[in-house]
C-alpha cells in the first residue's frame, strides 16, 4: 500500500519547569491511496482514518531505590474503518514507565492501565452495504461475518436503554522490556525482547465504567542482531501471543489490542 497523510503538532519539553513533554497532535490518513483515488465508490474511504490527542510526560515522578519511575498520559480521540465498519475511539491510557539498573535483564518495566470507549457507527448500514454489496470480495464478507456478532453486542451494549455504558474496556498491563541492541535504529549486534501482559478488571462490577471486554492477553517478542562482516548482519525475531477469553459468549477485544 502507498500511504499518504498530514500531521500537526506542538511540543513544549518543558511546560511546567521540570522537563514535562506536553504534546497535542493532530493528524489524518488514507492508509491506502491507491484505492482512495481509484474511483471505485466500494473502497473509496475504507482506508480513512483521523487522530487528535495530546501526549503529556513526567519523566521523573519518584525514585524506588535504584529505580526511577515516570509518569505519562495519553487522551486520544481516532476514526478509522477496521473491517469495513466505522469505529470511533475514545481512549485514557496512563502509563508508569520504570528504569531498573542496566546490569538487570529486564531494566524496563510499564506498567499501565487504559480506559477506553469504541463505538461502532451506523452499524446497520454499513453491515447491509458489505453483505449485499456485489463488489464486495469473499474475502471481505467472511471476515466481516465473522465479527458481526462482537461488533453487534457492542452496538447493543452501548445502546442499552436500562444501562448507562462509559466505556466499553478498562484494561490493566504490564510490559517488561530487555533492549541489549547497540543502536536502537540499525542495530548490528544485541538482542531485544519484550514481554506484555494485560487483563481487564472486574472490581467495578456493573457500573458504567466496567465495559464489555473481558479477557487476558500475552505477547512474547524477541530480536537477535549478530555482525558477520564490516557491512552485513543477521538478524531473526519471533513473535507469539494469545488471547484468553473469560467468557466464551463475549470475544469482544478492541481493535488496537488484537492480533
Amino acid at each position: 500500500f502507498l500511504n499518504l497523510g498530514l500531521e500537526a503538532e506542538y511540543i513544549n519539553r518543558n511546560i511546567f519547569g521540570a522537563a514535562q513533554v506536553f504534546n497535542p497532535f493532530g493528524n489524518i490518513a488514507i492508509t491506502d491511496v491507491n484505492s482512495f483515488f481509484s474511483g471505485d465508490n466500494f473502497v473509496l474511504r475504507d482506508q480513512f482514518e483521523r487522530q487528535l490527542g495530546i501526549k503529556f510526560a513526567q519523566p521523573l515522578l519518584w525514585t524506588i531505590d535504584n529505580a526511577r519511575v515516570s509518569f505519562g498520559f495519553n487522551p486520544l480521540y481516532s476514526f478509522r474503518k477496521y473491517n469495513r465498519i466505522k469505529f470511533e475511539t475514545y481512549s485514557f491510557p496512563f502509563k508508569f514507565p520504570i528504569r531498573l539498573d542496566k546490569r538487570t535483564y529486564f531494566d524496563t518495566w510499564i506498567v499501565d492501565w487504559s480506559f477506553d470507549r469504541q463505538q461502532p457507527l451506523d452499524l446497520k448500514k454499513d453491515l447491509d452495504k458489505i453483505l449485499f454489496d456485489p463488489a464486495a470480495t469473499r474475502q471481505d464478507s467472511l471476515r466481516v461475518m465473522a465479527a458481526i456478532e462482537d461488533y453487534q453486542r457492542l452496538d447493543d451494549y452501548l445502546k442499552d436503554p436500562n444501562k448507562t455504558h462509559l466505556l466499553t474496556s478498562n484494561i490493566f498491563g504490564i510490559t517488561l522490556t530487555a533492549d541489549k541492541r547497540d543502536n536502537i535504529f540499525t542495530p548490528s549486534k544485541g538482542e531485544y525482547t519484550s514481554i506484555n501482559l494485560n487483563t481487564t478488571l472486574s472490581f467495578f462490577g456493573d457500573s458504567p465504567i466496567s465495559g464489555l471486554a473481558n479477557y487476558s492477553r500475552g505477547l512474547f517478542t524477541h530480536y537477535d542482531f549478530y555482525s558477520i562482516g564490516k557491512q552485513s548482519v543477521f538478524a531473526w525475531k519471533i513473535k507469539a501471543g494469545a488471547i484468553w477469553f473469560w467468557d466464551k459468549d463475549n470475544k469482544y477485544v478492541p481493535i488496537a489490542r488484537q492480533f
